[in-house]
């Protein structure tokens, strides 16, 4: 595991990206996530109780039930997906994932596609692609680095697509910690995320 003082200076970074001052000249929109996640047999339920984004004020929670298929050219995972916000939006939804290691294992390579049916007349279809390349400083994955990114379109809006750096920490055998800092390419700003992660 990390000696303690890793663990103090990555949540010390953590900290200074989640109160970033007054001297910035525009506001970083910022989001903080928790995923608790159970995996038997390759079944996986995960639950997402607090999803809440800065700017917009908006909370939201996320159920998804999946199947993990391990094959010989990679590992896929296909979730249903449910959301609702605090603003009466819901959505069902379908996640796919699919996943590449090479470098004995060590580089990580996944992209992720999210499609979502608006379930009222508030919630707008939309879809997500959300690729990453990390890399693994050690075997146990205690500490993992990379690229990200983060893009979304709705339907009759204007997309975004957040392209930046992610750290992950394995603060111990159930518990990861992971802050990303990006920037969008069509000109909306900076996006600072944090998430913990629970395995069960």
């Amino acid at each position: 595991m990390l000696t303690k003082i890793q663990k103090i200076m990555f949540l010390t970074f953590m900290a200074s990206l989640m109160f970033p001052g007054t001297a910035r000249a525009r506001d970083p929109e910022r989001k903080y996530s928790i995923e608790l996640s159970w995996e038997r047999n390759d079944w996986i339920l995960k639950f997402r109780p607090f999803d809440y984004t800065y700017l917009s004020r908006t909370q939201r929670m996320d159920f998804l039930v999946g199947k993990r298929f391990r094959l010989s050219f990679g590992d896929f995972r296909a979730f249903g997906y449910f959301k609702f916000d605090n603003k009466d939006k819901s959505w069902l939804g379908t996640r796919l994932d699919y996943g590449l290691r090479t470098l004995k294992q060590r580089l990580l390579l996944d992209l992720e596609l999210r499609f979502f049916q608006g379930l009222n007349e508030r919630s707008k279809n939309h879809f997500y692609v959300i690729p990453t390349a990390y890399y693994k400083f050690d075997q146990k994955g205690r500490f993992i680095a990379g690229l990200s990114g983060y893009g979304k379109k709705i339907v009759r809006e204007a997309p975004f697509f957040y392209i930046g750096l992610d750290a992950l920490v394995r603060l111990n055998k159930h518990i990861r910690a992971l802050v990303s800092y990006s920037t969008d390419a069509y000109g909306a700003g900076v996006m600072i995320w944090w998430i913990i992660y629970v395995d069960f």
